[in-house]
Parts: C-alpha cells; structure tokens; sequence
C-alpha cells in the first residue's frame, strides 16, 4: 500500500530536548516510563488494550519493553522523524508485532498520543533544571506527538480508503455478475432509487422509465391477470420482519410480448417507529423457465388424458432372471 510520503513541517525539526531527555529516559527510567504508560493506558481505556489483554502477561511486558527502547533509542539519536515514518510504515504494511493493522482504531491514535505526553510530562518535572528548559522541552513534545499523530491518522485514512475500494469493488463485482437486476425501492415516495443498471435487460425498462410510470407501471405494465396478485405481494414487503425474504412473479410487457419476472424481496430500510421505508430486491427473468414447466405440466396432463381415453395406466415390467 502506498503511503503519503508528503513531509510534514514538523517532522522536520530538530528535537534537541527531547533527545536530551530521551537518553536519560533510557538509561534511568525506561521501566518506570513504560509503567506509567500501561497505567495511564488503562485509565484511559484505550481499544488496544484489549489486545495485549488477551497475551500472557510475560510476553507484554517484552513487548512494550522492546518497543519503548526502540523509541526512545530513536529520539536518543534525535532521528525522531525517522522513527514516525518507519512507525508509520509498519502500520501501513501490516507489520506490527503482535498486532493487525486493522485492530487499531481512531481513538488508539489520540489516546496513545495522550499517554505518551502524559509519560514525558510526568518524568519531565524531575529531569528539567529550570522553568525555560521545560517550556522548550514541553514545546518539542508537544510538536512530535502532533507530527506522530497526523503521520498516524494518514495511515489511518489510507487503510479506511483502501477497505471502501475493497468494499466497491465487491459491490461492482456482484452488479455486474449477478444474473438478474438488483434494485432499492423507496416505499415512501414510491420509486427507485438504485438500481444495478440491469432493469433494462430484465424488465424492459430503465430505473427512470419506471419512476416516471410510478403506481401506474401495475395498469400499464403488468398482465391484466396478474395485477391483482402484484399489488398485494408488492404491499405485503411492508409487513414482513427483517431478514424474511418475500418472492413472487408475474408477467410484464416486454418489447411487446408478456414475459414472466420473478422478484425476491427484502426489508432494506425502517424509520423510528419500525415503518418500512425501503426495500431492496433482485429480478430475474423466468420466462423460459416458466413456459417449459408449464409444456411439461400440459404435456403431462395430457399423457393423463390419453391415458384415461384408452383406459389404460402406466406400469413397469420386472423380469427375474434366472
């Protein structure tokens, strides 16, 4: 995945406290520094947490061992743009330790933006000699946990793009894959408001020709025969439970034929007080299906017929072989 490589002013500065106080951090108070990290950590109830909840105990503490030293290691070095983008790469490409980059959510960002600036505060007071050293060093602080933090939300908007395209793309896929025209209906207003660009092939009309037609497609489209039973199935989907799929079929004039459809039907949509708003459903055109079942319900019957007129049935011979 590619990553926004824009740098940002402040991941080019210069961290001179901070690296100060970083190598005395590593060398005197790298334990306590991580301890009052997983305190404030679980104060605060970061999301994250409950990853590392469901790790041996053991292998948490290696690991926040191990990450705090690289840190700091890399502030120590006053490389403390290096270590955003190499963070942030890990992250971009999946390759934190023990972590899955999408475990990680919005407010793991902040929180552990807020935990770590609490951590440099706490031990700051003690380090510093004077109210000026601890104003530059506040100032550096401040300006690498908001560069950290806005190379972090990158990441972040990138991976949340990256799973709407997935996400369109498989939509896409079933649009243009599935066999039949995939549709959502507003019950309010009476009219399409999606459609898979198929209606045309299934029903002989586009999404806009049957807005236009709107209650009137019953009259002017459907056979006269099956009207009735149209408009009642059409109004029983606003009786049905969610997740009850509702099917019947009719026939509807196609390029100047009668063709038999078949719809499948959902609740897609309800307002507050549980009124159904929207549906969503696919057509399929069963008109083939439908003409060779009724030739071999006629043929059958008529075999019946034959039958009946020469008085005779069926029946199956066995011979036994000796």
């Amino acid at each position: 995945m590619q990553t926004n490589t824009t740098e940002s002013p402040l991941t080019s500065l210069q961290f001179k406290h901070l690296s100060r106080f970083a190598h005395y951090l590593l060398t005197e108070q790298i334990q306590a520094f991580i301890d009052f990290q997983l305190h404030q950590a679980r104060e605060l109830n970061v999301p994250l947490l409950k990853v590392l909840d469901k790790m041996p105990q053991d292998q948490v503490a290696e690991l926040t061992y191990i990450q705090n030293k690289e840190f700091l290691e890399y502030l120590a070095r006053n490389e403390a743009r290096l270590f955003i983008e190499i963070s942030a790469g890990r992250w971009a490409e999946n390759q934190l330790p023990q972590i899955d980059q999408h475990e990680i959510v919005a407010e793991d960002i902040t929180l552990i933006g807020l935990t770590r600036k609490r951590a440099f505060l706490h031990f700051a007071v003690g380090y510093v000699a004077s109210t000026e050293q601890l104003a530059a060093l506040v100032n550096e602080i401040d300006l690498f946990i908001t560069a950290q933090t806005t190379a972090s939300t990158n990441v972040y908007i990138q991976l949340l793009q990256n799973k709407i395209d997935e996400h369109l793309h498989f939509i896409h896929q079933i649009n243009t894959t599935t066999p039949g025209a995939i549709y959502v209906f507003d019950q309010e207003h009476y009219k399409g408001i999606y459609s898979n660009g198929k209606l045309k092939e299934i029903l002989g009309y586009d999404h806009d020709d049957l807005n236009r037609l709107g209650p009137n497609v019953f009259n002017e489209l459907i056979h006269p025969d099956d009207q009735i039973t149209a408009r009642k199935n059409a109004a029983k989907i606003r009786t049905i439970p969610d997740g009850h799929i509702h099917s019947y079929k009719f026939r509807i004039k196609k390029n100047g034929e009668y063709k038999w459809v078949r719809l499948y039907e959902s609740v897609f949509k309800r307002n507050r007080d549980g009124v159904v708003t929207q549906t969503i459903g696919i057509a399929l055109d069963v008109d083939r299906e439908k003409r060779i079942a009724d030739q071999l319900r006629e043929r059958e019957e008529q075999l019946l017929e034959a039958q009946n007129i020469a008085r005779i049935g069926s029946s199956t011979w066995y011979f036994e072989e000796e």
